[in-house]
């Protein structure tokens, strides 16, 4: 039987922790336009998930792009995402980080 480790009871005790990561992300992957009947479907690579997917109807400056706020769905090494039409509107997408 192993005897529990005791601690010391004193209100000093500090912990400094530290939590350090690096992702590659790809620099330009390429976003593709599907169009479907009521949609388009967007797809970009699974290696560029960490990416987020923004919009906007505009691109003169100053652009004001908006974030999807739709989960991707990941299959098969590909992030898609079905978007519904607008009516009236261009949209543009791209990715970029959060």
């Amino acid at each position: 039987m192993l005897n529990p480790i005791e601690l010391p009871a004193t209100p000093d005790a500090r912990f400094d922790f530290e939590l350090t990561a690096s992702a590659l992300v790809p620099t330009a992957p390429q976003l593709i336009s599907v169009p479907t009947q009521n949609s388009t479907l967007l797809s970009w690579p699974q290696s560029a998930a960490l990416l987020r997917l923004y919009t906007t109807t505009n691109l003169t400056a100053p652009a004001a792009w908006s974030l999807v706020d739709v989960t991707p769905v990941i299959a098969n090494g590909q992030c898609t995402v079905q978007m519904p039409l607008t009516t009236n509107k261009t949209q543009f997408f791209r990715l970029q980080t959060p």
